[in-house]
């Protein structure tokens, strides 16, 4: 019996909008691991400009933490997992320019 396949949900800098127009250069998706009560966020930022991306909202609970942003200089820009940085229950999170971050959302 295989595993479930988590849903994904795509976003924009907006929640539950994504662009995806041929010239956009921001696209995030989110999904739910399967048997926890974790869910990932990956934004992804391509322009060459700076961009804020509104976060999903999930949970009245829901508390953030920070597992990558590759804007961020080495060994700043990974953290384990069970290590990742708390970011409490931020509305927006600014993703750099030509990079990724990945959070890690678990209700509280």
């Amino acid at each position: 019996e295989g595993k479930p396949v988590p849903e994904i949900i795509w976003h924009g800098v907006l929640p539950y909008n994504p662009d995806w127009a041929w010239h956009s250069h921001t696209l995030a998706f989110s999904f739910e691991m399967p048997d926890t009560n974790t869910i990932v966020y990956i934004a992804m930022n391509m322009h060459w400009e700076n961009h804020t991306f509104v976060l999903p909202y999930f949970t009245e609970n829901q508390t953030w933490f920070l597992l990558a942003n590759t804007a961020l200089p080495c060994p700043l820009d990974i953290h384990p997992i069970g290590e990742e940085l708390p970011l409490g229950q931020p509305e927006m999170i600014p993703v750099e320019r030509r990079s990724v971050v990945i959070l890690l959302s678990r209700a509280e």
